[in-house]
């Protein structure tokens, strides 16, 4: 047996994520990740940084793919809204007449569909507590913060209307549990997602930590 054969990116569900790579960079979002980190600065418990951002965003994507048939509807969902829009916006009729060129343009739309859902996946992580310095300084919910400040930066990193409200929800949403979380798949990934990141099983601060619902046991 030949060892040597690597799986290649499509085989490892390689994507490139512009549009997350992008939020990365936005000084907003550099910004709020400086003042939180002020904030949080002599803070002895679970931080908002991006080691925790990212860790949410990884947790919320594998709940997303261990969840197929509502991973599925979701994706299919946004496609269907995100096309309905771009048709709408250009007036193209959605008749396709060539068979071949149907079944070229589905293979490259899989690709496209799983790249937006993955971006707009770990969009609503990465910004999800982007307002949480506002909360250590003036009380304000961070969850209702977040969700008005993600806005103006997921249109600048070139994310359309649609998905931007379904974002906003979820952000809006995520401190939601159980009866309360948010009716989206993507709120209950996130809200699921932003628990799920504890180490509480590793913390030294358990006995002062007023966080209700810690995660004892390792699962992600």
């Amino acid at each position: 047996m030949d060892l040597t054969i690597f799986p290649t990116k499509r085989s490892m569900g390689g994507c490139t994520l512009n549009r997350v790579r992008r939020i990365l960079e936005q000084p907003l979002f550099l910004k709020c990740l400086e003042q939180n980190a002020a904030c949080e600065k002599d803070r002895l418990f679970c931080r908002h940084d991006l080691t925790h951002l990212l860790d949410v965003a990884r947790i919320a994507y594998i709940l997303a793919l261990e969840s197929p048939d509502e991973y599925r509807q979701f994706a299919q969902a946004l496609h269907r809204r995100n096309a309905a829009a771009d048709a709408g916006n250009l007036g193209v009729s959605e008749t396709v007449t060539d068979e071949k060129a149907e079944a070229d343009t589905n293979i490259r739309i899989d690709d496209q569909i799983k790249e937006k859902t993955k971006e707009v996946i770990y969009s609503a992580a990465l910004l999800h507590d982007m307002g949480k310095w506002k909360q250590y300084e003036t009380g304000e919910d961070h969850a209702k913060v977040g969700a008005e400040l993600c806005k103006p930066l997921l249109k600048d990193c070139g994310f359309n209307d649609m998905e931007i409200d379904l974002i906003a929800e979820a952000i809006r949403h995520h401190r939601k549990k159980e009866r309360k979380m948010s009716p989206t798949f993507l709120g209950q990934i996130l809200a699921r997602a932003d628990g799920y990141s504890r180490l509480c099983c590793r913390c030294e601060q358990t006995s002062e930590c007023n966080w209700k619902k810690k995660q004892e046991t390792l699962i992600y």
